[in-house]
């Protein structure tokens, strides 16, 4: 589920700060991508998997940096967010705090510190994001999915799921009614990209057809050339209603008053 290394996203502007710090994160065993505007920054953040971000309140103007937190966290509630500054003004601490941020460093940076911090947050976002998981529910009008139980019911047919498919069947869920590309399937579900993979989710794709046969409340139809998108009938009121209703919690729409599957019905 998770890539061999955790994935830092860095906005840094400094080459040789940069090279330190990618440096260092090696040795750690983390693989980094080090971006020098908040512009690329964000793009990436949307195309990639990332574990942890770390971003450098000095690449270009401060408040594009802490918008750049702003749209990171509310793409995902739970991903470690760390800024680096030379300031430490109780004022500039709090605006980042506000946008989002889960901690604050002064520069220069202590390695040895800033490492250890990003092991006990990428532990805290593990547990987070499974627990986030197991709670999950979906339901349409003839499908019923239970991702701590790993069933699924489909036209009142109960099936039992793989660990496998039901990861990917949860992926999808949340992802409904856009495209969705491979290599985003593969990232998030497989934890990294590559041909062979490829191969094996097509095959996943083809059982969780097979599950929810007979009916047309969710439909994955393939993209050409570019991936997947589920088709997801929803009501109207339901589309208007859902962001008053519903939070997001690393990427699972859950109720905000009770522990329910959000539904999705025709």
């Amino acid at each position: 589920m998770f890539n061999a290394k955790p994935s830092i996203l860095l906005l840094q502007n400094d080459d040789v700060s940069a090279a330190i710090l990618e440096e260092m994160a090696r040795e750690h065993q983390y693989h980094t991508e080090a971006f020098n505007s908040t512009h690329t920054a964000w793009s990436q953040f949307l195309k990639k998997q990332f574990d942890i971000c770390i971003l450098d309140m000095a690449v270009g103007d401060e408040q594009l940096v802490l918008e750049l937190t702003r749209s990171i966290r509310s793409k995902n509630h739970s991903i470690p967010i760390i800024l680096l500054s030379a300031q430490s003004t109780d004022q500039e601490k709090i605006d980042g705090f506000d946008a989002g941020a889960d901690d604050y460093q002064l520069k220069p940076i202590n390695m040895q510190i800033l490492f250890k911090k990003l092991k006990v947050f990428l532990q805290r976002s593990t547990v987070s994001t499974m627990i986030g998981k197991l709670s999950f529910g979906f339901k349409t009008e003839k499908i019923s999915f239970d991702y701590a139980n790993l069933s699924m019911t489909c036209c009142g047919k109960a099936q039992r799921l793989t660990l496998k498919e039901a990861d990917l069947f949860h992926f999808l869920c949340t992802n409904v009614n856009r495209v969705i590309t491979r290599k985003e399937i593969l990232l998030n579900v497989w934890g990294k990209y590559d041909r062979f993979l490829g191969r094996s989710m097509d095959v996943f794709i083809k059982r969780l057809r097979i599950h929810l046969q007979d009916q047309s409340d969710f439909v994955i139809e393939t993209v050409y050339r570019v991936g997947y998108k589920v088709t997801c009938k929803m009501a109207t009121n339901e589309e208007q209603n859902l962001s008053t209703r519903a939070i997001l919690n690393d990427g699972n729409i859950m109720n905000t008053k009770h522990s329910e599957p959000v539904r999705c019905d025709g």
